[in-house]
């Protein structure tokens, strides 16, 4: 056994680097995008790191030098300014009234205003969050950094419910729309969620984001890439193939052909699931880590309410603009389950610009058709029938 630190449910990077856990250093990236662009949107699977992305953007944007001694942004950035960060998660509440999006939202205004000793004036949410914005410019000299983690939780938790969702939708639209109304104040903004709403939803009041969620150069912005996983767990490796009494090489190919495969660019290395590693190491066992910790419920009530064909998901065909966007789920829900993390890219076919989909792993093979599928699939004995097809 290793007396490596493996950050099992923990997403701050202060705390991962102050409790010397293990970390793969993203912080490269992490200045490419800051300094890049100044409105970004990425979706990425549940459990892959985008908070932990989020936190590492926060503590860089607060100019906290010290935690990134010794990792690559530190021979990067020169100035490390401090500006103020308005940090925003709506992962927690389950959104099943109207009510309690107003309420989450305003009680992270109440937090921000606190933590920056700013008085939280306005008849509503989204004049509290312009009045934010400006005061803290006015007070601190420094334009304001934005960041909104799984902005998408309120809608995904009333995919069953067209009247809530849209009364939901109006809620957030009005309230993104801030972000792209003040911004004389903002330095960067930046938002994260599993799934894309369309232009005609909430995004219509903020469509100066850029996409990076399918670009070559953002492919790893999370997830742990080839390179970093052969990188960063040597000795976790040799941990395990002493544990299993395997060879080295063999523990590699263990690992890649469970938790390895996905892609979300049409080039770039392959990307292993992060929650999975992590607790596969940490328990010295190979099992379905990230399916096990839950099915998401939006997945379950859309595939119960609608007759998707489950039988012939892997091989589908779909171009990077069907796959960006879920406003329409009526009759194609393979963008979701590319989104949502059970599909992945397997090839790109540069002449037609298509994307071949298919599962990224061993894990999501499996445990889709022993977990999710079988729900739905019986015969007329009663038995589950797995409705299987080749794998690509």
């Amino acid at each position: 056994m290793t007396d490596i630190r493996y950050p099992i449910g923990i997403q701050t990077f202060s705390k991962i680097i102050s409790g010397r856990y293990i970390y793969v250093d993203k912080t490269e990236i992490v200045y490419r995008l800051a300094n890049k662009y100044e409105y970004v949107f990425l979706s990425r699977p549940r459990r892959f790191g985008k908070s932990l992305l989020m936190s590492t953007l926060e503590s860089y944007f607060k100019g906290e030098k010290e935690l990134f001694k010794g990792l690559a942004i530190e021979n990067l950035e020169k100035d490390w300014i401090s500006y103020p960060v308005f940090r925003f998660d709506l992962s927690p509440s389950n959104y099943d009234d109207l009510s309690k999006l107003i309420g989450m939202i305003e009680n992270s205004l109440k937090i921000i205003a606190y933590d920056y000793s700013l008085p939280l004036e306005g008849s509503d949410n989204s004049v509290r969050f312009i009045n934010l914005i400006k005061k803290a410019y006015e007070k601190y000299g420094q334009k304001v950094v934005i960041l909104i983690d799984e902005y998408d939780k309120p809608m995904l938790d009333c995919l069953h419910d067209s009247d809530l969702s849209e009364r939901l939708k109006v809620e957030l639209r009005s309230f993104y729309s801030v972000i792209k109304a003040s911004d004389r104040y903002i330095k960067f903004a930046m938002l994260t969620g599993i799934t894309k709403f369309g232009k005609i939803s909430v995004f219509s009041g903020l469509n100066n984001l850029k996409d990076i969620s399918m670009m070559p150069a953002f492919n790893a912005i999370c997830g742990i890439s080839e390179s970093e996983f052969h990188h960063n767990f040597k000795d976790s490796i040799a941990s395990f193939a002493d544990e299993h009494e395997i060879t080295e090489e063999e523990a590699w190919s263990k690992f890649k052909t469970m938790y390895d495969g996905y892609h979300f660019a049409s080039s770039g290395e392959g990307i292993y699931n992060p929650f999975s590693v992590i607790n596969a190491f940490d328990e010295n066992k190979l099992k379905n880590y990230w399916f096990a910790s839950g099915s998401p419920s939006y997945l379950i009530r859309l595939v119960e309410r609608n007759n998707y064909r489950l039988d012939s998901i892997e091989g589908q065909i779909r171009k990077e603009d069907q796959l960006s966007d879920i406003t329409d789920m009526s009759e194609d829900f393979v963008p979701l389950l590319y989104q949502s993390g059970y599909l992945t890219l397997k090839d790109y076919y540069e002449e037609t610009s298509e994307y071949l989909l298919g599962f990224p792993n061993k894990e999501v093979d499996s445990s889709f058709w022993g977990s999710l599928a079988s729900r739905f699939f019986r015969g007329i004995d009663g038995n589950i029938q797995k409705l299987r097809v080749p794998s690509v």
